[in-house]
């Protein structure tokens, strides 16, 4: 992953922990948060 998001310029990667294939449903304050900083980049 980190590979990938190198490869890709001002690319940012977020590594949410305790969570699967439903981020926005297991950790909705830190999908929010990063949705919310990554908008207003």
């Amino acid at each position: 992953m980190e590979a990938g998001a190198s490869a890709i310029p001002d690319a940012r990667l977020y590594m949410l922990e305790n969570t699967g294939h439903m981020l926005q449903i297991e950790q909705p304050e830190q999908v929010n948060r990063i949705i919310i900083e990554a908008a207003g980049k």
